[in-house]
């Protein structure tokens, strides 16, 4: 009996002393971690422009409770052209569906565990009299005529790019008729696990440049911190890109490829950009970030160990 007691303390010993080691080398050796340190600048004040206001209180719902998740919009006149949380991409006119468009034959939809299955269309630009260019999560880019109810699906995700795939594409922009540009914020993450990649902080998103007629793809700028939103700047040279992990805008030279700061420090962490009149532009932002409030994404950059602690955790449930 003593004999098989001893024995036991000795494996458990054992265990635990391996278990202290694999814990020690994961959380000690900076190389095993996948959570990278950063440092935001501080965080702006809201005021003059920026300061809190309720101008968007007064607004008119459209299909209030019976569509979940537009998120880019095409407006032309009374019609709304967007993609919804359940893989649909809707034509909206008069405040009804008109047209809807699928990219798969799933039918059960709109979940957490189907949103692989079923796609979820994201950014979305008329890219010619007959079609419309949309950037899917999962699936890749699509062109849709909503007219005929047709798409065709023109970059694939499962096929790798410069030796890595696309996990999360995000927002596209049109160049012309035959080019296009578009974003995948992570080679890592998917949508569904978009807060591991701020977590995470690692630079492995990229933009991309797509010509139609040849159908080829080439990387334009690697190694950013979530890139989401694309818009053309008004001198048509060059092209501005949210990297919401830097709460930046940067500014890519489509003749040069160089890149260039063009928003600094802003009060939140931006998604799309939108043209607005007289050569302003909307923002979306995906969370705040202002001196008037504490932030996490701030107070979390000089501490990778826990960030890995807690990615870890969040992992296992």
């Amino acid at each position: 009996m003593c004999f098989r007691i001893s024995q036991l303390f000795f494996y458990g010993a054992i265990g635990l002393l391996l278990s202290w080691l694999t814990l020690y080398y994961r959380y000690s050796v900076p190389s095993t971690r996948t959570t990278q340190q950063y440092e935001l600048p501080p965080r702006p004040v809201l005021e003059g422009p920026t300061a809190v206001n309720e101008k968007l209180r007064d607004v008119e719902y459209i299909l209030k409770d019976k569509i979940e998740g537009p998120e880019s919009l095409v407006v032309e006149g009374d019609s709304i052209y967007t993609g919804l949380y359940d893989g649909r991409v809707v034509h909206i006119k008069d405040g009804k569906i008109l047209k809807e468009v699928r990219f798969t034959k799933q039918t059960k939809c709109g979940s957490f565990e189907t949103e692989p299955l079923c796609g979820r269309p994201l950014g979305i630009r008329r890219l010619n009299g007959k079609e419309f260019v949309v950037a899917d999560a999962y699936l890749g880019i699509f062109t849709v005529d909503f007219k005929a109810g047709t798409f065709r699906h023109i970059v694939k995700s499962n096929v790798p790019i410069e030796g890595r795939y696309m996990r999360f594409v995000n927002d596209v922009e049109v160049l012309n008729e035959d080019e296009f540009v578009f974003t995948d914020s992570s080679s890592r993450w998917d949508r569904r696990h978009v807060l591991h990649i701020i977590i995470e902080h690692e630079a492995t998103g990229r933009i991309f440049k797509h010509k139609i007629s040849t159908g080829k793809t080439t990387v334009l700028v690697d190694n950013l911190f979530l890139p989401n939103g694309v818009q053309l700047h008004p001198d048509r040279k060059s092209l501005l890109f949210a990297e919401c992990n830097m709460a930046i805008i940067g500014r890519l030279n489509l003749e040069t490829n160089e890149v260039t700061p063009f928003a600094l420090n802003l009060p939140g962490l931006p998604d799309n950009i939108r043209p607005g009149a007289g050569n302003t532009l909307w923002v979306g932002m995906a969370g705040v970030r202002h001196a008037n409030a504490p932030s996490v994404i701030d107070a979390a950059g000089p501490y990778p160990l826990l960030r890995q602690i807690f990615l870890d955790v969040s992992q296992l449930h």
